[in-house]
């Protein structure tokens, strides 16, 4: 019997990337493929337009490949409460989660995650940022390495994600711990790791993740809400004896923070609030209190840029992720998000 996947996409008001994202996913050679898209609650009648296109009822033209307006496919559609009474939905191969709020990164992949370990508890789990899209063979590579006794027993498998727009630039490949900036993106290899499947490496993107049997954790921690969850999730399965390898020839293409947007007030809140929130938990009092002092210096130092600039949008987010910071503040921050 073939491996089971599923293939876990979160929405947010990104219903065309998402349907460009689940295409390339249907386009692949896989044959034991079910996807599950979580809705966080969008604004735009994603879900609608997702119905529409399994239907075969909307044109849509997509950047990667032409998205096919006469596949018909059977989904379900559940709401949170729903997604463990499975026995009804086990044979649609796309199933549209309603997530009921907007529950962030991990939270609204963990409902994705806890539905599909309730149809199949042992099946692997790959999880796939909405403004991605992947090969035709990139499933079966994936699985066929985790399979395979290149690594044994791997835990978590990720994917070099490279820019959409210009197929040839690498984003990153993998990420590593540096012990006073914690997690950073690493962009190039040594040519013995560069002429290998895969390698073991302490952190991965969260573009795409490959959650298998043997991984000592299978929900992400939700306390980050956006940013450095995986890194975290990564760590814990670190520290917990897991491996982890980056599957550094199986190429993810993505189009870089479309949901929130890049460097925008979202991506500055919630990235330099869980910066100092991971470098808390993981590192010692020591370490720790030579980043802060560190990250104080460069946050008041942009500031003032900020100020000088006349953005004071900017200004006042940064102020205000590093003061809930020291007030203990997790999860969303509401009138961001």
């Amino acid at each position: 019997m073939i491996t089971p996947i599923y293939v876990i996409v979160l929405n947010w008001n990104g219903w065309q990337d998402t349907l460009e994202c689940i295409e390339s996913v249907y386009n692949t050679n896989y044959a034991n493929t079910r996807v599950v898209v979580c809705d966080n609650d969008s604004e735009d009648n994603s879900l609608e337009y997702i119905k529409k296109w399994a239907d075969g009822l909307i044109d849509i033209k997509g950047l990667y490949n032409p998205i096919q307006t006469n596949r018909k496919i059977m989904y379900c559609e559940l709401t949170i409460d729903q997604i463990c009474t499975t026995n009804n939905y086990l044979d649609y191969s796309l199933t549209l989660i309603k997530c009921g709020s907007n529950l962030g990164y991990a939270g609204g992949n963990n409902v994705g995650i806890r539905y599909a370990y309730s149809v199949n508890s042992e099946a692997n789990i790959l999880i796939l940022n909405n403004d991605t899209v992947i090969s035709t063979d990139f499933i079966s590579r994936a699985m066929e390495l985790i399979g395979g006794q290149e690594i044994s027993k791997l835990a978590l498998l990720g994917f070099p994600a490279y820019d959409f727009y210009d197929r040839n630039k690498i984003q990153a490949i993998y990420v590593k711990e540096h012990w006073l900036k914690g997690p950073i993106g690493v962009q190039k290899v040594g040519k013995i790791e560069s002429k290998s499947k895969a390698f073991l490496v302490p952190s991965i993107l969260g573009h795409a993740m490959l959650i298998t049997q043997y991984s000592p954790f299978k929900e992400i921690p939700e306390d980050y809400f956006l940013y450095l969850e995986e890194s975290e999730f990564c760590y814990m399965i670190r520290k917990a004896g897991g491996k982890i390898a980056v599957n550094i020839d199986n190429k993810v293409y993505h189009k870089h923070s479309k949901t929130v947007g890049k460097e925008s007030i979202t991506q500055l809140y919630y990235f330099n609030r869980n910066h100092l929130f991971y470098m808390l938990k993981n590192r010692s009092f020591l370490v720790f209190l030579v980043f802060f002092i560190l990250k104080t210096l460069i946050i008041i130092k942009k500031v003032v840029i900020y100020y000088y600039k006349g953005e004071v949008d900017r200004a006042n987010t940064l102020i205000k992720g590093y003061c809930d910071f020291l007030s203990g503040t997790r999860g969303r921050k509401k009138d961001l998000v």
